[in-house]
């Protein structure tokens, strides 16, 4: 292969007051303790996502190729006028590595510093922002407790304080206080599906008599093909799992120890 060869740069100086401006910038992206609460004043709503029509009429990603980088060799062979542009195929490189090694956003930002050959490579709040428009799964946001008792929908759709703790729902703005982002479950079920290799394995239901390997060979689930599918009372032509790709969803919660003696659990 060609030997490419990076451009020298002359190194600089940094002043203090630079690298204290840039440490003030990061400390805004830092993870937050809880994963699944974001507070308000961390998010930036600022950050609107460079929609690409006619990029997102030509490719669909799913979260396999964006992961495991393997969309690099299906764009290879892709026609070139339809082909992903050199920033987006950038900032799925950039996502691959931050995710792959675990890159924190302090280091994440201090790249670019450190290579100026990456200049431009987009913030983190600007990637984050870009691959969730390539993946195509938007999240949806809910208002929460800051405590995390209660989610605020359903019969607490309307309330302005926690049902549990009375923890206010907005701060003084009238901006939620905590916020929980959920992947809507449709669109993942379709991304599996848009994979090749994992779709074939959605599909194999293979059972091997007196084995149990899995959840096909167990008899619940093959008492249930014999069974046909019925909906309030109305019995339907068709069986459980009648298609291979028919999806059994289940439920896994964690326990609670409700005591601090830790002696007793409950789900």
């Amino acid at each position: 292969p060609p030997t490419i060869s990076l451009q020298a740069t002359r190194p600089r100086l940094v002043s203090s007051d630079s690298e204290n401006s840039d440490e003030s910038e990061v400390e805004s992206l830092e993870e937050v303790p809880a994963p699944w609460v974001v507070d308000a004043e961390d998010m930036d709503e600022t950050v609107e996502p460079e929609l690409e029509d006619e990029l997102l009429s030509r490719v669909k990603l799913n979260p396999y190729e964006l992961l495991e980088g393997e969309l690099e060799s299906e764009e290879s062979q892709r026609p070139r006028d339809s082909r992903l542009t050199e920033a987006a195929m950038n900032a799925i490189r950039a996502h691959n590595l931050k995710v792959s090694v675990d890159l924190g956003a302090r280091a994440y930002t201090k790249t670019k510093r450190a290579f100026p050959q990456l200049k431009d490579l987009p913030s983190l709040a600007h990637l984050q922002s870009e691959i969730a428009f390539l993946f195509g799964v938007t999240p949806v946001r809910y208002h929460c407790c800051t405590s995390s008792c209660c989610c605020f929908v359903g019969p607490y759709a309307d309330l302005d304080n926690c049902p549990y703790c009375d923890e206010a729902r907005y701060d003084a703005q009238g901006r939620p206080r905590a916020t929980f982002d959920y992947l809507p479950l449709i669109p993942r079920l379709k991304a599996k599906f848009a994979n090749k290799d994992m779709c074939k394995k959605l599909g194999l239901h293979s059972t091997q008599n007196g084995k149990i390997r899995d959840i096909f060979d167990s008899f619940h689930y093959r008492s249930l093909r014999r069974r046909h599918v019925s909906v309030d009372g109305e019995v339907f032509s068709h069986m459980f799992f009648h298609q291979d790709s028919d999806i059994a969803m289940g439920l896994s919660t964690d326990g609670i120890c409700p005591f601090k003696n830790r002696k007793a659990t409950c789900w």
